[in-house]
Order: structure tokens, then sequence, then C-alpha cells
């Protein structure tokens, strides 16, 4: 069949094929696609449900030092994001789930917070509708800024370990996972 462009689109699979070799013209995804790794913090508090085998190498974390709590620079005239910095930090660190090379998330983090809490300040008091341009009603670009802002909280919430499904894998388990073994003391 011949496409609009005059090439066939049989021309066009084959090109795809060859670029990603043994992949055929059906795989989806690239090179990004699949779970993030995780803190070897994280993996020690949720366990190690399936039983494979972890990273011998894995770096370890030192403990974060209390003056970590102090918010950093970059963020020190936005009031919004000191707030988050001083309610947040803390808790993180009293859980051992961050490090110091976390800085830069948690800034990010706090910087996204801020800019999402003005724009839904903005979208309540000015509505989800405004005047715009030539006085014709248009969505409130804050809901926008909004949205986006708060899609990537929620995104670094997960890589913190600050959602609730997050702090339920990091729970430490209470009893055994299964019964003992009439055998094990034995062994």
């Amino acid at each position: 069949m011949i496409g609009p462009s005059g090439a066939s689109s049989d021309t066009h699979a084959s090109i795809a094929a060859s670029v990603t070799p043994g992949l055929g013209r059906y795989h989806v995804g690239n090179w990004n696609s699949g779970r993030r790794p995780q803190s070897p913090a994280l993996v020690a508090l949720r366990g190690n449900p399936s039983r494979r085998r972890q990273p011998s190498a894995a770096p370890t974390v030192d403990t974060v030092p209390p003056e970590f709590d102090e918010p950093p620079p970059e963020i020190v005239g936005n009031e919004i994001a000191v707030a988050e910095w001083r309610r947040t930090v803390p808790l993180l660190r009293k859980a051992a789930v961050i490090a110091v090379t976390d800085r830069n998330a948690l800034i990010a983090y706090c910087a996204s917070w801020a800019v999402y809490r003005r724009a839904s300040d903005d979208v309540t008091k000015r509505g989800g509708v405004v005047r715009g341009y030539r006085k014709s009603l248009v969505r409130n670009p804050s809901v926008k800024v909004a949205n986006d802002a708060l899609m990537q909280c929620m995104r670094l919430w997960g890589e913190l370990g600050l959602t609730p499904a997050s702090r339920a894998r990091l729970a430490k388990p209470v009893g055994p996972r299964t019964p003992p073994s009439k055998w094990a003391d034995d062994l």
C-alpha cells in the first residue's frame, strides 16, 4: 500500500525493524521503561517479599545530621517552600530514608509544592474560567500550572516515600511473615 508521501507502509515497518533489531514493529516502550530502582534504605525497610537476590554493591547512605532540617538557600525566599521543607524533612530524617544526596530532590519537591499552592490559590480566587484575550471566556492558565506542579509533586512523593502506598511499603513487619517451622529449632 502506498502512503501519502509516496512510500509504502511496508518500508516504514522495515525501517522500524532495522532500527530496533529483533523487536519488530510491535515493540512498545523505550530504554526508560520499567520500574525505577529503589534506594537501599527503602529496600531495607520494605523487605524483599520476592526473595530475589539484591545487588551486593549497593551504595550505603549515611545518616543525615539534624542541621539538614534547615532550609537551603535555594528556597529561603519562598515561604511556602520553606514551610514544606520544615514539615517534611524532619519526618524523613527520623525515618532514616533520606541522605544528603537527596537534597536536590527535596528542593525540587518543595519548590513544586509552592508552585502548586500558589496556582491553586489563584484558581480558588479567580475561578476555573477567566476572561482572556478579546474578552472571551477561557480556562484559567493557573489550572494547568497547578496540575503540572501536582504531577511533579506526586512523582517526587513516590521517590521520597511520602505517599500512603510508599508508607505502607515502608512499614516494618510486626512479626514473622510465616509461622515458624516445627523443625526451625533443630537447624
